[in-house]
């Protein structure tokens, strides 16, 4: 029998720079209250976009698919930081978008659920309410 094993050193290689994010300053997590705390600039270059202005506002979080993902894989992290498992992702995490400069004011936050939608009432998705 053929068993698979996962590639894990992405991830790894991703944690650790998160870890560097959040030791320069440029993102703050607190997995035991379900919440982080980013900046535009480190939002758009985590993304990976290359449009040249980064986040200014919670429409560009409507538009932009790769800000969603880097808010997925923040949770993701937040839930490797909580070592609680599985039932992390299951409750609402919050991404705070904050201004680069001190004092760090709010912008945005981006709440995200795991839900079910009426018409597969089995499965749950993540979905993503911005709030101003």
């Amino acid at each position: 029998m053929k068993t698979k094993h996962k590639d894990l050193q992405p991830w790894i290689d991703y944690f650790e720079m998160l870890h560097t994010y959040e030791q320069s300053g440029y993102l703050q997590m607190e997995p035991e209250k379900h919440e982080a705390y980013v900046t535009p600039s480190s939002l758009h270059t985590l993304s990976g976009e290359m449009d040249t202005q980064p986040v200014t506002t919670s429409d560009n979080i409507r538009r932009l698919r790769a800000y969603k993902d880097v808010i997925l894989r923040l949770r993701i992290y937040a839930c490797w930081r909580s070592r609680e498992g599985m039932g992390y992702i299951n409750r609402p995490f919050a991404v705070h978008l904050v201004k680069d400069d001190y004092p760090h004011d709010l912008l945005c936050t981006v709440l995200l659920e795991r839900r079910r939608r009426w018409w597969s009432l089995w499965f749950k998705v993540d979905s993503f309410e911005v709030i101003e």
